[in-house]
């Protein structure tokens, strides 16, 4: 019984800490695509500045 009970408690631990590893990479991910986002979102930002004022140019 005893030795059940070690068994049970070491793959209960070795679990918890695979779902660890595995949320933490996912988090890792996650931050990375939003970085990629904001990057993208600041460049469209950036571009439509730039276009706002070559279209006041022409209309000057």
């Amino acid at each position: 019984m005893t030795e059940l009970t070690t068994t049970f408690l070491l793959l209960t631990v070795v679990l918890y800490a695979l779902t660890i590893i595995a949320f933490s990479r996912v988090h890792k991910r996650a931050l990375t695509r939003i970085d990629e986002l904001n990057r993208d979102l600041m460049n469209e930002q950036l571009s439509n500045v730039r276009l706002k004022r070559e279209i006041g140019r022409d209309n000057e």
